[in-house]
């Protein structure tokens, strides 16, 4: 199917007495699709396809169970489809959970100056059975 600016062309062409062996050179389409879409009463129109179904619709259930319990990374994901006998890829998985959402979760992080500090303050760093990296 062409698209509507070839088509625009098309019948601008024959308005101005190109043959359809000319049309089809200017444009790069078929003369046989020329004569096609100069035939027709109307522009062909595609109709449009069946939704194939997705390799990942049998885990789809699993997944939003999984998204309700907080788990949201999508390398952990594939992994447990993985050994649930899933055969798709990371792509399919992440677009299918982009419009869920991230549960916005805060990363912990310690800074190094907080541990100099927090060192520097006991006697001395380890000493006291505490570490400084929880």
């Amino acid at each position: 199917m062409l698209g509507g600016g070839k088509v625009k062309k098309l019948y601008e062409f024959k308005g101005e007495r190109y043959s359809i062996r000319g049309i089809a050179r200017t444009l790069g389409i078929s003369r046989n699709t020329v004569r096609k879409y100069l035939r027709a009463s109307e522009v062909p129109w595609r109709a449009p396809r069946q939704k194939r179904p997705s390799k990942l619709d049998p885990y789809k259930e699993f997944i939003m169970q999984r998204w309700a319990e907080g788990v949201t990374n999508c390398k952990v994901l594939l992994r447990e489809l993985q050994a649930r006998g899933y055969a798709g890829g990371y792509t399919i998985l992440k677009d299918f959970v982009k419009p869920l959402g991230h549960q916005h979760q805060p990363k912990v992080t310690v800074r190094l100056s907080a541990v100099v500090r927090w060192c520097s303050q006991t006697a001395r760093c380890g000493e006291s059975g505490a570490s400084p990296w929880y």
